[in-house]
């Protein structure tokens, strides 16, 4: 059953079971990180054996698992076993940006060749602009759909900008130009459009700052703005966030404010908050700590919709454990990038409750990973991408996301 026809289903079900159903379903149907993932699903199951029981589905009734280092790292081991192959795909760039985020810059691509130089190698040369670039996809596969996501996790995994890069054409570059090209294509977004595909370049300029020049500081503020406006139908209340009637709930629904950007906005978020390593005046660090406190409210209104979901729904946990992998790994990173741009040195209330919430986001990621093994998905990815392709993607790429947001979050949880 495709996607879609999974939603028609879903509106078949009446009472608050189809708003619950529903708001989850509306978020993962709309990521969008490529087109295909049959052949990265193929990979992944030439490493591992399709069990029988693959793919029943089961109640999420599993033990609440305590986050501690230990179990963190147990959790972790498993995980990576499952997106390490069809994150090595050479035929994806945008896979290998991602296993660059789960493993580091030192990751390989399958047959052992570094993943840098394989995604250099998909840089075209527009002989209009002189400029390198990556195309949101070719033959099926995704490259970059976002645009300059590529430049911006080899800056986050730490890549020397200088460091030598051969393109589609043979040309020697490096990471220097690919800003330097990105610096001269973007301006300040003036549309729904643009801010929406904005996160990956602003967080780029941010990582470089030193490059900048004094205009993009008024990009920094509209960015913050368009995050405050966004932002603002976050409900703060103990109240159903999700109701027929909330403005968080229509917003979920209507994929707009902040639901209306890629991943649910927290990438957007992460590019903002990259603004504070840049900009300490006091004004602007006590809007961002205002974000960052919308966050965690939302965080607590959409664990109690997923667990809602899954009570009213037990069948429904292999779409609900796919969202929830997506939602959980992103806050986590959210909010280790809170705290190494140090936006948690001089509130301390705040870093009580950052951390307290990256506690307790990684102990709920301990329970969707358990979910997710039992439920089978990542030994049944070819079939899977038969008829829910994004659903594949969604697990790769989201799979990495959990792994870079866990390993961030392990110095502040307990040994044992």
């Amino acid at each position: 059953m495709t996607l879609p026809e999974q939603a028609a289903k879903l509106r078949r079900v009446s009472g608050p079971n189809q708003r619950l159903l529903l708001c989850v379903f509306v978020v993962v149907s709309a990521c969008d990180c490529g087109p295909s993932g049959k052949d990265l699903a193929t990979q992944a199951e030439n490493g591992s054996q399709v069990s029988a029981s693959a793919g029943r589905l089961v109640p999420p009734a599993l033990p609440a698992p305590k986050a501690d280092k230990k179990s963190v790292e147990q959790a972790l081991q498993w995980l990576e076993a499952q997106v390490r192959v069809p994150a090595g795909n050479p035929a994806s760039p945008w896979a290998l940006a991602h296993g660059l985020l789960a493993f580091g810059k030192d990751f390989t691509a399958a047959g052992g060749k570094s993943a840098l130089e394989v995604i250099a190698a998909f840089a075209e040369h527009d002989a209009g602009t002189d400029r390198y670039r990556f195309a949101p996809q070719r033959e099926g596969q995704p490259v970059e759909p976002h645009p300059y996501l590529i430049a911006k996790t080899f800056l986050e995994v730490g890549v020397d900008p200088g460091l030598p890069l051969r393109t589609s054409d043979g040309t020697n570059i490096d990471l220097r130009r690919l800003l330097t090209d990105l610096r001269a294509s973007v301006e300040t977004p003036t549309d729904d459009h643009g801010w929406h595909d904005s996160a990956w370049w602003i967080s780029a300029l941010e990582l470089d700052a030193k490059e900048n020049g004094p205009e993009f500081a008024s990009t920094r503020v509209a960015a913050l703005s368009r995050l405050e406006a966004d932002n603002a139908v976050i409900t703060l209340t103990g109240l159903d966030a999700f109701s027929p009637t909330s403005p968080m709930g229509a917003a979920k629904r209507g994929k707009t404010h902040i639901y209306g950007h890629h991943c649910g906005g927290l990438h957007f978020l992460q590019a903002v908050l990259r603004g504070v390593s840049n900009d300490r005046s006091a004004e602007y660090v006590a809007r961002q700590a205002t974000q960052v406190r919308l966050l965690l409210a939302r965080y607590r209104a959409e664990r109690v919709l997923y667990s809602e979901t899954l009570r009213a729904r037990p069948s429904a946990v292999l779409l609900v454990s796919v969202q929830q992998l997506k939602f959980y790994g992103h806050v986590l990173e959210t909010l280790s990038v809170a705290d190494e741009v140090g936006l948690l040195r001089t509130d301390m209330t705040l870093a009580t409750d950052v951390n307290d919430a990256r506690r307790l986001v990684a102990t709920d990621l301990l329970t969707v990973i358990a979910q997710l093994q039992e439920t089978g998905a990542y030994r049944q990815l070819s079939k899977l991408s038969e008829q829910q392709p994004q659903l594949v993607l969604d697990l790769i790429g989201d799979g990495c996301h959990a792994i870079h947001g866990l390993r961030n979050t392990l110095s502040v949880l307990p040994p044992n």
